[in-house]
Order: C-alpha cells, then sequence, then structure tokens
C-alpha cells in the first residue's frame, strides 16, 4: 500500500456548513489517519492547473464537525509535483505509482464547476497518481427537480470513468452507476473502472451509543424525521400522512418533528400542511446538540425517501436506540435489512400512512424494533477507513485480459508453467476482471476461444471451475494479452505469434522463467536449443516481459544485450513479478505443529532420528550427487556414535540422465536412510511432508524456487542454495541457506537443521511471521506492471465550436496566445514582435500576443514598449530571473487562450503559418496540440538584419514535411522530423497542456534528464501520444541555431537525443526515421566522448555513460563497424587515466563483451 495518500478536500474547506458529502469527507480524512496512513490533504491551484497542499486556514475548517485535526502541512499552495517531497518526476515520466488520490467530494461543487475533474484527473495520471472518486448517487440524473445541476452531474459521472476506482457509498448505488454507464452511456463493460461499493461508517463520534430501550409506557409519542425538505424526501406525503392519523386519533398526544431546510419547490405544500396541524413542529436547521437532545426525546423516527445514496438519518437514528421507519428498496433497505426498522413502500400513501400508524400505536411492535436497534452492530468509520484502503488494495487496473493457455489444454498433467496458468486465471476471474481465455486455431491462423472440453481440462489441479464456453471477444485493441506459457517448439510454427498479437492492437506481456537450457546447454540436445532461442527470440518483442524472480531478469537481460541486435528498451521491459507461494489445494500449516525429534537433534537417545524432504527432478542443476555426498559425510561422523540417523526420502522423476542416475544408485545403495521415490501420489506426498521436521533443496540453479515455498506453507524449514534466484525465494525468512556447491557447507547445513533444536525453532519462528504471496497478491501486482505501461486516457476540456467561417468569428478567451519568451536579445525581440504583430493584425479578435521578459539586462524594455497600446498585447516582466525554462511555465501561465504557442524571442514567423494554425484549431475542434515543421538559419547579428524575408528565403528546412492533415493520433506525425517537441516553437499545446507541460519540476542538473533540457517532449510523448493533433507540413518559423547552451552539446548528441529516441519508441513511435536520427547523433561518437572524457567539465563527464551509448547505438550497422572500435580504444584509454567512475561504469572487456562487440573490438586491435 502507498505510504502517503493525497486526500481532496477542495470544496468542504471552503465550504461553512457539513452536508452529508462534507460529513463523510471528514470523518473518512479522521480514520485514515487513525488507522496509520499519512494523508496529505489538497486542492485545486488554478494558476498551475494543479495539486497543491492545503494551507493551515483551510486545515482549520477541515478541523470543524469532528473533522481530522488541523496539523500544519508544509509547502502549502504549492504545486505537489514542484514541492520536492511529494510527486517524484523522472525525465521520462517513470512507470511507478506516486500512490493514490482520494476524492471524496462531487467535484462538480468546485471553483469552476466541471472542468475540474478532468483537469484533476490529467494531472494525477500524468503525475502517476492512481485516482479513486467516492461516489454518492445519480439522483439530480434520475429524479425530476434537479434541472439546475443535471447536465454538471451527468459530465462529472461521464468524467469519473476515467479514473481508476470508483468507490460507491451503497451497492444501491454502484448498481445503479454500472448500469447507467452499460445501459445509458453504452459503455462496453471492460472500459468501465472498477466499481468497488463500501458502505458508509455508522458511528457518531463524541455522541456515546444508546444502550437501553427508552419508550415509557403512556405519555406523548414524539416523531423525529431529519433530512432537507424536498421533492424525493418525500415529507410532503409524510405530512399527509401524519395529518390523516391524528385525524383519526385526536386523543393522542403526538409531535412530528420535521427538521431540515426547506427546497422551493416543496414550500408551499409543506407550509399549508404544517399550518393545518399544531402537532408540527417545523423547526429547520438546528445545532447537533438540540438534535441529539430530540432524538433522546422520540419514540421513533421516519426517513420518507425514495431515493437515496446511503441514508444516513436512518443510521442517526438507530445509534440512538429509536426505531425507524422507511424505504426497503435501494440503499434504504440495505441499510434496514439488518435490524430496527420497519420497511414499507415510501412510494405508496397508503403504505407509508399504515407503517406510520402502525408505530404510533403499537408499542411492544416499537420496543422489538428498539431492541433490534440496540442489538445491531454499526460500522465504525474505522471500519470504512479500513475497507476504503482495502479497495484501494484490490484495485485491478485492467478490466479485460486475454490469456494464452494453449499448451496447458494438451498437457495431461500439471508441471510449474501450468500451475502458474491455472492459478493465475482463478485469480483474475475471483478479481472480477473480464479474461478471454485463448489457444491457437492452426488452420484459420488467430486466437479461438476455448470448447467446454478445454475448459473442464483447465479446471483440473485447481484452475478455474465453473467455467462456460463462450464466444471470443474480438475488439482486440488496447487490450493485453498475456503469455504465461513456454511456447517451445513455438505456437504458432512460423513464430508469427507476437506480430499477430500486435496487429491486432494488443499488448504482450510475457512471464519468463529461466534461462537454464542456455546456462546448461550442455544437457539439452542441439534441436532443443534452436527451439528455446527462437522461443526467447520472439519473447524480445513483448511489451513486457514479467521474470519470476529479479535473478531470472537479470539473466535475461544480459543474454539480449549479447545477442540481440536492436536492444528496442529491452532492460526497460523486462520486470520482475515473483511468482506466489500459495498452494490453493491446502491450507497452510503452522510450524508449531511440523513433527520435532528433540531427542535425535540433541544426539541422545535411541529414537528415530530427523526426517528430511528433498522434492525434484533427478538432473544434474538439482544437484542429489553433492547432497547425497553430504549426508555420506555425516552418517560416517555418527557411525557408533548413537542416537538416531537422519532419514532422508528425494521424491521425484529420474532416469532422464544415465551416468547421473548411476552416481545417485551407487551413492543411495551406501546410504540405508535415504529412500528415492520416482513418483508419488498427492496424498503421499502429504504424509511425507507432515512427517518431515525440514525440507533440502538442493538445486543450484533455478528460476524461482517453488519446493522452498512449498516447504514453508507447510510449516517446515527448508536448507538451500545462497545464491541467484533461490537466495531470493529465501529471503523472507525461514530458511538456512549454503553454497550447494559445497559439499562440506551442504553437511554443516544438514547438522545444524538436524541437531540444533535453536536452529530449526528460529526458522519456525520465522516461517510463522512470514507472509506468502497469493495467486490473488500475484494477479494484482501483474496487473499494476501492465498497467504501469498502459497509457491511460484523459479527457478532452469543452470541444471548441466546429466548422466556424474564416475569418474567426469572435470568441472568448481569445482562441489563441502567441506568447514570446525573451532574456537579454532586445535585437532578435524588435523583429520577432513586429513580424508576429503585423502577421496576426487581422485577427487580433481571436490572438492575443503575450511578451514575457525574464529579467533582461539590455534594453528589451525599451523594445516592449515601442509595441505599446497594439490591440491585443500584454507585456510582463518578471521580477527576477527563473531561469530559461523557468520561464516557458511562468509565460505559458500568463496566456489566456484556448491555445497556447510559446516562441523564443530569435524565432521568426512565416506568411501563412497563423492561417494554417488557426484552421487546424476551428475545423478540428477535437485536437490538443497543432504540431508544425521548421526551418532553420545559423545568422547571428539581429542588430545588422536588414531583409528579415531574405533570410527567412534562404533558411534551410528541417525535413520535408509533406502535406498540412490530420492525425487521430499524435504518434503517427511525431517523427516527422528530428524535433520530436524539443523545439517549443514546432508546438502550439492546448492551454491546459502548455501550463503542464511547461509548469513540470525542472529542477537538477542541465542536461542531467530529458526534463532538465526539453520538458516540452517528455510532456507530448508521455501525455499526448495517444490525442488528435494537427500537422503543418511546411515550415511555420525560422529559428536561429545558435544555441545559448553549446557547453552541454555533448551531452544533447550522446545522451539526450537518444534518451529521447528511446521514449518515443516506448511510446509506439514506430518511424524508421528514428534510426537516421540515432544515426545523425552518434555518427561522431568517439570524438565526442573523447572530450566528454578528456576536456569537458566534471558535471558533463558525470553524466555520460559509454554503457547507456552502446545500449542505444549498438544496431546500428555504421555505428558498430565505424565508432565501436574508436570508442573501445578511447574507453580503456580514459579508464587507466582515471577518467571514468570505477565503482559504476564496467571494466572495457567486461563492458564491450556484455553487448557481443568483442569481436568488433579485437578484430581492429589484431589490425
Amino acid at each position: 500500500m502507498p505510504s502517503k495518500l493525497y486526500y481532496w478536500v477542495d470544496h468542504t474547506t471552503s465550504y461553512e456548513g457539513n452536508s452529508g458529502v462534507q460529513r463523510v469527507v471528514r470523518c473518512l480524512a479522521r480514520e485514515l489517519r487513525a488507522v496509520g496512513e499519512e494523508v496529505v490533504f489538497v486542492k485545486w491551484n488554478d494558476e498551475f492547473q494543479a495539486l497543491a497542499r492545503c494551507g493551515d486556514a483551510e486545515l482549520e475548517r477541515l478541523a470543524r464537525f469532528d473533522g481530522p485535526a488541523a496539523v500544519s502541512q508544509e509547502h502549502a499552495d504549492t504545486p505537489l509535483h514542484l514541492n520536492g517531497v511529494d510527486l517524484k518526476s523522472t525525465d521520462d515520466g517513470g512507470d511507478q505509482t506516486n500512490g493514490w488520490l482520494i476524492v471524496p467530494e462531487v467535484t462538480h461543487f468546485s471553483r469552476d464547476g466541471c472542468e475540474v475533474t478532468p483537469a484533476l484527473i490529467a494531472y494525477a495520471h500524468y503525475y502517476r497518481l492512481k485516482i479513486a472518486f467516492v461516489f454518492y448517487d445519480l439522483i439530480p440524473i434520475r429524479l425530476k427537480g434537479y434541472e439546475d445541476i443535471r447536465d454538471a452531474h451527468r459530465q462529472y459521472v461521464e468524467q469519473i470513468a476515467l479514473g481508476d476506482l470508483i468507490i460507491p457509498i451503497s451497492v444501491h448505488s454502484g448498481e445503479d452507476l454500472r448500469s447507467y454507464y452499460v445501459n445509458d452511456l453504452r459503455l462496453p463493460a471492460h472500459e468501465i473502472p472498477q466499481i468497488h461499493p463500501v458502505p458508509l461508517g455508522e458511528d457518531f463520534v463524541n455522541r456515546p451509543r444508546a444502550e437501553a430501550v427508552e419508550d415509557p409506557e403512556g405519555g406523548p409519542i414524539a416523531i423525529m424525521c431529519v433530512g432537507t425538505v424536498e421533492p424525493r424526501k418525500n415529507q410532503v406525503m409524510l405530512l399527509e400522512a401524519f395529518n390523516a392519523i391524528c385525524r383519526r386519533h385526536p386523543d393522542l398526544d403526538l409531535t412530528l418533528n420535521l427538521i431540515g431546510h426547506t427546497h422551493p419547490k416543496v414550500s408551499a405544500a409543506v407550509d399549508k400542511l404544517v399550518s393545518a396541524n399544531p402537532r408540527i413542529r417545523q423547526l429547520s436547521y438546528l445545532p447537533d446538540e438540540q438534535v441529539v437532545e430530540l432524538y433522546r426525546q422520540c419514540r421513533f423516527a421516519v426517513f420518507p425517501s425514495v431515493e437515496e445514496g446511503y441514508g444516513l438519518p436512518i443510521i442517526e437514528a438507530l445509534w440512538f436506540g429509536k426505531p425507524v421507519l422507511c424505504a426497503g428498496f435501494g440503499s434504504m433497505g440495505e441499510i434496514a435489512e439488518n435490524g430496527g426498522c420497519l420497511t414499507v413502500d415510501t412510494r405508496s400513501p397508503k403504505e407509508l400512512e399504515r407503517g406510520l400508524e402502525k408505530l404510533i400505536l403499537d408499542r411492544d411492535h416499537r420496543m422489538e424494533l428498539a431492541r433490534d436497534a440496540l442489538d445491531r452492530p454499526l460500522r465504525t468509520w474505522n471500519d470504512y477507513a479500513g475497507d476504503v484502503m482495502g479497495a484501494l488494495a484490490r484495485h485491478t487496473p485492467l478490466r479485460r485480459v486475454y490469456l494464452w493457455t494453449d499448451l496447458t489444454l494438451q498437457q495431461p498433467f500439471n508441471t510449474g508453467v501450468q500451475r502458474v496458468v491455472r492459478g493465475l486465471a482463478s485469480a483474475f476471474i475471483e478479481l472480477g476482471i473480464d479474461l478471454q481465455l485463448v489457444k491457437w486455431d492452426d488452420d484459420r491462423h488467430d486466437f479461438a476461444a476455448l470448447s467446454q472440453a478445454d475448459l473442464d481440462h483447465l479446471a483440473k489441479w485447481n484452475g478455474p471451475d465453473g467455467l462456460r464456453a463462450r464466444p471470443l471477444a474480438r475488439d482486440f485493441a488496447g487490450h493485453w494479452l498475456i503469455l504465461p506459457e513456454v511456447t517451445v517448439p513455438l505456437r504458432p510454427a512460423d513464430g508469427s505469434l507476437m506480430d499477430h498479437a500486435h496487429h491486432l492492437g494488443l499488448k504482450v506481456g510475457s512471464i519468463f522463467f529461466d534461462l537454464i537450457p542456455h546456462k546448461m546447454r550442455e544437457n539439452y540436445p542441439p534441436g532443443a536449443m534452436r527451439h528455446f532461442y527462437d522461443y526467447w527470440e520472439m519473447l524480445s518483442q513483448s511489451d513486457l516481459i514479467l521474470s519470476i524472480s529479479k535473478a531470472a531478469g537479470v539473466d535475461l537481460d544480459q543474454f539480449y544485450r549479447a545477442r540481440l541486435g536492436k536492444l528496442n528498451n529491452v532492460s526497460r521491459r523486462i520486470v520482475p513479478c515473483t511468482l506466489p507461494g500459495e498452494f490453493s489445494e491446502m491450507g497452510k500449516r503452522d510450524p508449531a505443529a511440523a513433527a520435532t525429534r528433540s531427542s535425535a537433534r540433541s544426539g541422545t537417545g535411541a529414537g528415530a532420528g530427523p526426517r528430511v524432504v528433498a522434492i525434484g527432478t533427478r538432473e544434474p542443476r538439482k544437484n542429489y550427487v553433492r547432497l547425497l555426498e553430504a549426508f555420506k559425510l555425516i552418517a560416517d561422523e555418527r557411525r557408533g556414535g548413537g542416537g538416531g540417523e537422519i532419514q532422508l526420502t528425494i521424491v521425484g522423476r529420474g532416469g532422464i540422465f544415465p551416468d547421473l542416475e548411476a552416481r545417485i544408485q551407487e551413492l543411495n545403495g551406501q546410504l540405508p536412510n535415504v529412500t528415492i521415490l520416482d513418483h508419488v501420489g498427492d496424498a503421499e506426498l502429504d504424509t511425507l511432508l507432515t512427517q518431515a521436521d525440514f525440507t533440502i533443496f538442493s538445486s543450484y540453479e533455478e528460476g524461482f524456487g517453488l519446493p522452498i515455498i512449498e516447504s514453508l506453507w507447510n510449516g517446515l524449514p527448508c536448507l538451500c542454495h545462497n545464491d541467484g534466484a533461490i537466495a531470493e525465494t529465501a529471503e523472507g525468512g525461514g530458511c538456512l541457506t549454503v553454497d550447494m556447491l559445497d559439499v562440506a557447507a551442504i553437511a554443516d547445513g544438514i547438522r545444524s537443521l538436524a541437531f540444533d533444536g535453536g536452529t530449526i525453532e528460529r526458522l519456525k519462528r520465522e516461517i510463522a511471521r512470514r507472509r506468502i504471496k497469493t495467486w490473488e497478491d500475484y494477479a494484482l501486482e501483474f496487473m499494476g506492471d501492465l498497467a504501469a505501461v498502459q497509457p491511460r486516457a484523459t479527457r478532452s476540456i469543452e470541444a471548441l465550436p466546429a466548422n466556424l467561417p474564416e475569418p474567426v468569428e469572435s470568441l472568448a478567451p481569445p482562441l489563441l496566445s502567441i506568447c514570446v519568451t525573451t532574456y537579454n536579445r532586445a535585437e532578435w525581440l524588435r523583429h520577432s514582435l513586429r513580424r508576429i504583430l503585423d502577421m496576426t493584425r487581422a485577427y487580433r479578435d481571436v490572438v492575443e500576443i503575450v511578451v514575457c521578459d525574464n529579467t533582461s539586462t539590455d534594453h528589451t524594455p525599451d523594445v516592449v514598449r515601442e509595441f505599446e497600446g497594439e490591440e491585443n498585447f500584454r507585456a510582463y516582466r518578471n521580477p527576477v530571473n527563473v531561469g530559461m525554462l523557468g520561464n516557458l511555465g511562468v509565460t505559458a501561465r500568463h496566456a489566456r487562450g484556448r491555445f497556447v504557442w510559446v516562441f523564443g524571442d530569435d524565432d521568426l514567423m512565416i506568411d501563412g503559418i497563423i492561417e494554417d494554425v488557426l484552421h487546424g484549431i476551428v475545423n478540428h475542434p477535437d485536437i490538443h496540440m497543432v504540431y508544425l515543421n521548421y526551418a532553420y538559419t545559423h545568422f547571428d547579428k539581429p542588430a545588422d538584419l536588414r531583409d528579415v524575408d531574405e533570410l527567412i528565403r534562404s533558411a534551410t528546412t528541417i525535413a520535408e514535411g509533406g502535406p498540412n492533415r490530420y492525425a487521430k493520433q499524435l504518434r503517427e506525425v511525431s517523427a516527422l522530423n528530428e524535433n520530436l517537441f524539443t523545439a517549443i516553437y514546432a508546438c502550439v499545446f492546448r492551454r491546459d497542456h502548455a501550463i503542464m507541460g511547461y509548469g513540470q519540476n525542472i529542477k537538477g542538473q542541465p542536461f542531467g534528464s530529458l526534463l532538465t533540457c526539453v520538458p516540452s517532449s517528455v510532456y507530448a510523448l508521455n501525455a499526448l501520444m495517444d490525442k488528435p493533433c494537427y500537422w503543418i507540413g511546411r515550415p511555420g518559423v525560422v529559428v536561429n541555431m545558435n544555441v545559448s547552451w553549446k557547453e552541454f552539446v555533448l551531452l544533447w548528441h550522446l545522451e539526450r537525443m537518444p534518451d529521447l529516441f528511446d521514449l518515443a519508441e516506448r511510446q509506439g513511435v514506430t518511424s524508421p526515421n528514428l534510426d537516421v536520427y540515432r544515426l545523425g547523433h552518434c555518427a561522431n561518437a568517439a570524438n565526442h566522448a573523447r572530450q566528454i572524457y578528456f576536456s569537458a567539465s566534471d558535471e558533463v563527464r558525470a553524466n555520460f555513460s559509454m554503457e547507456r551509448l552502446l545500449e542505444r547505438c549498438k544496431h546500428l550497422d555504421e555505428f558498430r563497424e565505424r565508432q565501436v572500435p574508436m570508442l573501445a580504444e578511447l574507453y580503456r584509454e580514459a579508464w587507466k587515466a582515471g577518467r571514468i567512475d570505477q565503482s559504476s561504469e564496467p571494466p572495457p572487456e567486461v563492458l564491450f563483451e556484455s553487448f557481443g562487440l568483442i569481436a568488433q573490438v579485437r578484430e581492429t586491435v589484431d589490425s
């Protein structure tokens, strides 16, 4: 679970009252703290379009009405991503979550209404916050009388479908929301976020619960009705029923206390009914203390509402031990079913009147209901907070997955791989995932659904039970195919599985088990090895590879480095996701109940010795020869020494390796206390484990080490290897690790477990404390890893009207802001600004011009003053210099337009581009940005510039851009030039994107990461790749290539641009142009690297890695042939000269050999 929760209180901290929603906000916040969570209270920062911590005044308001105690929060009002303590940033957006944002308010009541909701979701997702919305009800949509907020509520409900988790306050509310999404909005079920109802808390802090029934015989009968008086609350029908009863029973001493503000729509009817009956007291709003006193005095309460998200007044009455008359349907029926309530159909006047009369006249029934109210358990707000945290923990970010089961359906047994297939399938189904099980159809060369016979076979060995055959959902695009099998030989045989999946729009997540066949290839026939190498090559095309241990992942990464040409970010695509240890077919055993043979362990007595079990096939890596040799050492030592001998039983298939088998049998013949069993049934194996004192897993090479976990599950300590994946599995406790390649060390370990009672008891205590990963844990972690690389949608803000005539009709706010960021380039600014103003003059009704001076020390202010008085022109000067990148954010925040186009002060607008940009914005209202081509010049004497048009005509176009066009996804046009959004002048962002993109945390070493040099690229590639855009192919701007950051040019070529191309490929940009661009930047790599090692500054050298350069460029033929030999020689020279950090970089031979490049290096040396 996250160590920090972000908690939205934007409306509650500015609202004076304490409505039902505010009560939930306060109670949940208070109890989340009480259960030990670190809660950060946040609000919306309009200027930065970002979340920010609340200040003291806001926290004081939150603390009212029994809210959480006000505790000052540092960095109040500063956006979370800029305050240095909250949201972690990486240069590419990263793939690790920053935790959860809980939104317990209805956000369309905040600030500017609905628009905050999509902005909030976009911000949360960009900064890797998962977002959970507490959902109340659909009442404004479902019922009449809420027309003033219906549209806002409808938009809000649609927008929260883009969140990660929705937590309705009742089962009824959750079912109604799901129905609305499916039946009204027609959303496919797998596109609806997880909906996890959690009923609210039912206790009232600082108000003791009633302990006895208070309903004295005789005396006045007071009745309570609490809640806003409005149409759906149905108080008018209640008053009519009450008046009718009073007319029938004039002798009864009755009082009805009506507490709550009255809605104008019912005020006339209520006033008329109240004035007709003096027994009705209309009390409007009362302080809590008076309400509590009235509850204590009343005989029962009535809650006549016909629709609620929950029904807190029912719970409130039950808390005070009072019976309640309420509806028996919806959320009110959920509350009533646990006792203390008389339920009726509150929509029926007769039923409501009949129920009311019964509770007035039948004291015995009232008493019975009151006793039920006192006896029923009531959930606390602490329970609610715990269940909310449980909902976060069980969140399933993917609603549909496809699971490959092809080989499992053909196997008549249940290997470790098949166990994973079955266990994962069962866990996905248990978590409510739409699981599409698939196999391969050779005839159709396509995925196929499983038959009923297939499903029945899959159900064996604790597989998913009770499934019925159904057609395969063929809307594959955007979903994941999980490949949990080792498809050796390949299925399909031509190796096209990955290509086929990707062609259908599926992403592929593969489980990787181990490289044992490669590491021990002498034990495998050549034909089998060819199949394995084909499989591993296919596996490299997976979008994510989930290794079953860290060690297995490291092995695979090193294997790919040496054998693959283009690595395609494979290191980033290998993620450890360790297997579970749960054996669902049997309960976990208490280690205290395991057999104990203390006399044998102490070396005294004549009883039977300790019993030991070793499980695993008899093959070389399982290491049984050394294990038996260790037993022989111990047996020789103890021969004639008295005491029980150790009893060892080896269970596993043998005979596969004849020479090995002969040696094992030879040793077995010398050890009468060793029994070797080829195969045992489950029952016999269970008996062996039940009688054992500990187990030994003698293997020295595994991808995971399942027998270790099986031992711990059975409450038995395990002796195992101290390296690799086996040591990883042992880390959690309950294991004694030794070097299984050392016979003496194995013998020492056996002695310790067999004869040292303290050791085995310590390990048992560790087993008792150790939490073993379940299949549900594994499935949740698995889906979290997949979701981390799955782009999440963000809803657009309100679209612009389509097909506006040109010239564009006036819109407010401005359609486009053209913003110039400037510092100490007064003469360039004069040329640039004059040209912008001239070319936009015809469109100044919808285009504004903004200049932001970053505290220039030259005559920039004088130049700006020359243009004062221009229509829709504004200028700002920063009080302090905020840096080049910092001024981009300041400039964007000054903009008011729907789209923001930031220019440098030396950028020159080309004729016709303003019309192209406006055309794209107006005629394609769904776009998120306009992306344009550009040209460049090296001219840098603005004071001498007399003919700007001639300079523009002589500029060099960066790339042939083709025609202007609309693109459904930005990734389609991203690589049409080398820019990749690094150049701000080529990016016309929608305002929300401009504020977020230019407002990122850019602190850090300049050019030490992408964020510290090209934040616009980081944002566009991480947030906008799947968004529509408009591409302008002809150059729109001429830029000056005389940059101000020449000291970092070496890093730009060898680190940042290769870094950027990698990021683009990870985000689905597949253009072959990327390798052309890579080669352009590394064509002079050896010379650049020499400058870095021997003449550049320490800060530049510290940010360069030869290892990263080789990883990114080794697949380029020209780089490999021309640059690698020189780079190897240079690296050796720099290594000897101490110019390389030898604590973090590998030695020369190791480095180049790890990438399979040693041959090129040796050829050069030899020549």
